[in-house]
């Protein structure tokens, strides 16, 4: 099955693993989906 490329996105993403990512495309690019916008936050 054919995955479009990820959108541009505007800034940082937090990865569902828990990392932050420039964009949406590098969280995709690392395996993973981006779960919220901006960077992840401390726990």
């Amino acid at each position: 099955m054919f995955d479009p490329a990820p959108g541009p996105a505007p800034g940082p993403v937090c990865g569902c693993d828990g990392s932050t990512y420039d964009n949406a495309c590098e969280a995709q690019a690392a395996g993973t989906d981006a779960a919220s916008d901006g960077p992840c936050l401390a726990r």
